[in-house]
């Protein structure tokens, strides 16, 4: 799964290949949301801290965006981020 985050309008674009796509607005520099990708319900946590706080670029990039897979019985795997990608757009 790549994220491509816009810090600048808080989105985020979620896509698994070229056709399965979703985009994703943040109100909050910390905020939790869910989406669906054919079928597949996740949840998603975008978290924009300074670059400041990070050891290098690489560093900061994971930390803006993680997603996790959401069961049918609404548990949710957080002990395995599916993002493995992460590129900012400006």
């Amino acid at each position: 799964m790549k994220a491509k985050v816009n810090p600048f309008y808080r989105s985020v674009v979620i896509s698994v290949d070229e056709s399965e796509v979703a985009e994703l607005f943040f109100d909050e520099t910390d905020e939790w949301n869910s989406f669906n990708i054919n079928g597949k319900m996740y949840d998603i946590h975008f978290n924009y801290e300074p670059i400041e706080y990070f050891k290098n670029r690489q560093a900061w990039l994971s930390s803006l965006v993680s997603v996790y897979m959401l069961w049918e019985d609404d548990e949710t795997e957080y002990s395995r981020n599916l993002v493995t990608e992460v590129t900012l757009e400006l």
